[in-house]
């Protein structure tokens, strides 16, 4: 059967006629592997659980080209190797550029209906392994391992009409927000995550944290065209009805004498209660006119300003457009006011939280670097970097053992005799880094130089201060930020109008909102609606005609 695999709509899914309608796991119409035969090397090494023998299977141009039983031992399962996408397309070689970052977004979004497969994703330049999902029994197993802890979580599953359905929700630092029907993935712009984050925020008050939920829907007899279109289905309406059920019950359960009559969207019974008194401070800060200058605007903008922001729209794909108090317009600025927003995110995280690298990240240094950083070895646990000296020599690959008499260029035994081309010798002992902060763990596994220079910069600090700090030093909070920088929203993103409110609800609680991480404003104050006409009104004079 393995050397079928990759021919035109065969699928080793289906051993019966009948079995054509219960498939609900990956694959396309028997296309996909015949696809990326035609369009690249394609090796496919596969093991059958009741079988000892491990067989493997080469096409190139969609043709087989080598059909064997390998000797080394495999694990159970099938595995599937690209070594070269488009090789026969240079054009689209040359588009092609997915970075390892993009790669693991998709990974997450495939891992996560299916939290009993694992998935990894390597790094064969430095042979590393970049990502890696580990097998879990439940989602929300699944869930928390991807995004860290989450607050207030809570499972439900029910099966009701033509509808399956398994959630987790829950709140964390960051939105994570994932529907499914039938294991494929629903876009956030769809009115499916819309109708359910309402319904989530007539209970929640929005707080520090996110709303994030996983859900996944089974639909019994729904063809996998009607997915992109279930916005026509007759029972969508029941679906959505099934979903506010259920997060309804969970509320009511929590606090029984709530009802959703009582709750208001974006807030709760409390927040309800208050806004009734006409006393509040808040509300009589709105009723009572600021001191306007000749613009309109008012003299100072306040970060008590920012929670009645009322958000109109974004303009030019770089502006968020939000109206103040007596009709005053305020831009922010996407980009500077989402980098404010993680990096202060970024800021509230424990400083001794750490991850395992797995496998761990080898870093050659010169003799004076390792001696000013290892004496500081236990000392950088307090900020989450766990480091020891090792010997090169259980690295899989030691770039310093490289010789350039390797080269074509060079004849053999030129590079020793060359004071140009001498031969380098390895060294002796490099520096073992095993854990790392989450925060930064991916941008120093990209670029390891960022962790050698931060090694440096952490070591000189500790050396220049006498007494323990137990507050961040400057050169991890300069790396916050260009992580900040790199992860916001950038120009020319379209947000929708929800979105806009998320992120200015979010500056609304952060303690610098009126700058981005790196100093520059991130607001800018326009003008007042219809001021300019009543200051025209006024300074028209009278005509005499006489």
């Amino acid at each position: 059967m393995l050397n079928q695999l990759a021919q035109p709509y065969v699928t080793s899914k289906c051993h019966a006629l009948a079995d054509l309608a219960s498939v609900a796991t990956f694959g396309y119409h028997g296309q996909t592997l015949a696809a990326l035969a035609s369009m690249s090397i394609l090796q496919v090494t596969s093991r059958y659980h009741l079988c000892q023998e491990t067989w493997t299977a080469i096409w190139k141009d969609g043709q087989l080209v080598q059909y064997t039983k390998m000797d080394e031992p495999h694990a159970v399962g099938t595995t599937i190797w690209i070594p070269a996408l488009f090789y026969k397309l240079p054009v689209r070689r040359k588009h092609q550029q997915p970075t390892l970052d993009s790669i693991k977004q998709v990974l997450v979004r495939l891992a996560l209906p299916f939290p009993h497969v694992s998935f990894a994703l390597m790094d064969m330049t430095r042979n590393i392994k970049y990502f890696e999902t580990k097998k879990f029994e439940a989602m929300s197993q699944q869930f928390q391992s991807l995004f860290g802890l989450v607050q207030e979580g809570w499972s439900f599953s029910t099966h009701e009409q033509a509808f399956q359905v398994q959630g987790f929700f829950g709140k964390s630092p960051q939105p994570h927000q994932f529907i499914y029907v039938n294991h494929h993935l629903i876009p956030s712009h769809h009115e499916l995550p819309k109708a359910l984050l309402l319904t989530l925020h007539r209970w929640i008050p929005f707080a520090k944290t996110h709303l994030s939920f996983l859900v996944t829907i089974h639909w019994s007899m729904l063809p996998t065209p009607a997915i992109s279109d279930i916005l026509g289905h007759p029972l969508y309406s029941s679906l959505v009805a099934l979903l506010e059920k259920l997060v309804g019950q969970h509320f009511e359960g929590i606090h029984p004498s709530a009802t959703t009559d009582q709750l208001e969207p974006g807030g709760s019974k409390l927040l309800a209660d208050k806004k009734k008194k006409n006393t509040d401070p808040m509300l009589l800060s709105w009723l009572t006119p600021p001191p306007l200058r000749s613009s309109g605007l008012p003299l100072r903008i306040q970060r008590t300003d920012l929670p009645m922001l009322q958000v109109i729209a974004q303009w030019d794909q770089k502006w968020i457009v939000c109206q103040m108090r007596h009709r005053a317009l305020l831009l922010l600025d996407q980009h500077a006011i989402h980098e404010r927003i993680q990096l202060e995110d970024m800021l509230d995280q424990p400083m001794d939280v750490s991850s395992a690298l797995e496998p761990p990240l080898y870093l050659d240094m010169a003799d004076h670097a390792m001696a000013a950083v290892l004496p500081w070895q236990a000392a950088l646990h307090q900020w989450g970097v766990h480091i020891e000296q090792a010997q090169s020599g259980g690295r899989s690959q030691d770039p310093g053992s490289l010789l350039p008499a390797t080269s074509p260029h060079f004849a053999p035994g030129h590079s020793t005799q060359s004071l140009h081309f001498s031969q380098r010798k390895s060294r002796l002992s490099c520096i073992k880094v095993t854990r790392l902060p989450p925060l930064i763990l991916m941008r120093c596994v990209q670029a390891p130089h960022t962790l050698q220079q931060l090694l440096l910069d952490l070591a000189q600090t500790l050396a220049s201060v006498k007494t323990p700090s137990h507050h961040r030093p400057t050169c991890l909070i300069d790396l916050y930020k260009s992580i900040a920088c790199h992860s916001a929203i950038k120009f020319n993103e379209v947000l929708s109008l929800e979105q806009c409110q998320t992120l200015v609800q979010a500056l609304s609680l952060c303690r610098f909102p009126f700058q981005c991480a790196h100093g520059r404003p991130s607001a800018v104050p326009l003008m007042t609606l219809g001021l300019r006409l009543q200051l025209l009104r006024r300074q028209r004079r009278k005509i005499h005609w006489e």
